[in-house]
């Protein structure tokens, strides 16, 4: 297993809330040396986990500045597996498919 923390906020620009999920850049790293001989390393990886998606606001700026200063409590955990998923959008909201499950207990 692996130790993922989850601290500090932020937002991809101007609809997607995260919390910061570190230790994840070692595992990205694994993942992009298997898929080497098919796909470049995706050099923008940043370790997160999606809390919110915004719809509308009126002042996008300001929701970042906000989101950016939430105290957020630090929590490590250990990853026991992660999962591949699609996100498939739609006008009522995303759904998202699992592709496959990985098992990390055996590391």
């Amino acid at each position: 297993t692996r130790e993922v923390r989850l601290e500090g906020a932020g937002m991809f620009a101007p609809r997607i809330i995260w919390l910061q999920l570190t230790g994840a850049n070692t595992l990205q790293k694994r993942v992009d040396s298997s898929l080497s001989n098919w796909f470049a390393p995706e050099p923008r990886f940043m370790g997160h986990v999606t809390i919110a998606r915004v719809k509308v606001t009126r002042n996008p700026h300001a929701l970042a500045d906000t989101v950016r200063k939430l105290e957020v409590a630090p929590i490590s955990g250990q990853a026991v597996s992660f999962s591949l998923r699609r996100s498939i959008l739609n006008p009522e909201g995303p759904k998202y498919e699992m592709l496959e499950q990985f098992d990390l207990s055996d590391e």
